[in-house]
C-alpha cells in the first residue's frame, strides 16, 4: 500500500477524501459537542438550584411567624426564685480557737487592742 498524504491509498474514497481523517475529525467534533453540552447542563443545574424555591420556603420568607408560647418577645431581667427549706442544723465538733501570744510584737507578750472601762478609770499596763 502506498501513502497518499496522511492516508494510505486503500483509505482514500472515490471522491478523493481520506476516510481515516474523516473519522478522526468526526470523533473530535462529537467530543467537543459532548463537553459543551455537559458544561451547559451543569451551568443550568447550578442556576436552577440557586433560583428555584419550594412553596414552603417562599411562605417562610414572606412574613414572620405569629407570636406563640415559643416565639414571645425577648425581655432582659434578672431571674429570681425563692426556695424555702426546712431542716435542722447541727455543728460537727468543737472548733479549736486559740490565741497565739507570739503573734504580737514578736516579744511573746500579747498586745491589748481594746479595753472596756468606764470613763475616768486608769488602765494599768500588763505585768
Amino acid at each position: 500500500m502506498t501513502r497518499h498524504g496522511r492516508c494510505e491509498v486503500a483509505d482514500v474514497t472515490r471522491h478523493g477524501r481520506c476516510e481515516v481523517a474523516d473519522v478522526t475529525r468526526r470523533r473530535a467534533r462529537v467530543l467537543v459537542v459532548l463537553v459543551l453540552l455537559s458544561v451547559v447542563a451543569a451551568t443550568a443545574g447550578f442556576v436552577a438550584g440557586r433560583t428555584i424555591r419550594s412553596p414552603a420556603r417562599v411562605a417562610a420568607d414572606a412574613e414572620p411567624p405569629k407570636p406563640s408560647l415559643i416565639t414571645v418577645p425577648v425581655e432582659l431581667r434578672e431571674l429570681e426564685s425563692r426556695v424555702i427549706v426546712r431542716g435542722d442544723v447541727h455543728r460537727q465538733g468543737n472548733p479549736d480557737i486559740g490565741i497565739d501570744p507570739s503573734i504580737g510584737l514578736g516579744t511573746g507578750v500579747p498586745v491589748v487592742t481594746a479595753v472596756t472601762s468606764s470613763g475616768g478609770e486608769r488602765c494599768a499596763p500588763p505585768r
